[in-house]
């Protein structure tokens, strides 16, 4: 079953999502991967996220693409992390614009 996250639970893991993006970065940098020019937009790892007020849950992007084009190796090594940190996340390619 999925988890369901509210804005309370949102702050106390971002500190988890920042270093998830810099490990990200790094992960970036040494396997070399580049800006191929590909234009999606959406493509990232999200959340199940219940708006204060609301009673169904979104999708809540937390990771957004680092650049256009080959963000799934990134971003899969990024969703690997937080899941060792028991979040739970989704990949999305994203849509071609």
């Amino acid at each position: 079953m999925s988890k369901v996250y509210k804005q309370q639970d949102l702050d106390l893991i971002q500190p988890i999502i920042n270093e998830a993006i810099k490990k990200m970065i790094i992960f970036i940098d040494k396997n070399g991967l580049k800006d191929d020019g590909t234009c999606v937009m959406g493509e990232g790892l999200y959340i199940d996220f219940l708006p204060k007020g609301k009673r169904k849950p979104i999708r809540k992007e937390i990771v957004g693409q680092p650049f256009q084009g080959n963000n799934y190796r990134a971003l899969k090594y990024a969703q690997e992390f937080l899941s060792s940190k028991d979040i739970t996340t989704y990949y999305s390619p994203g849509r071609m614009d």
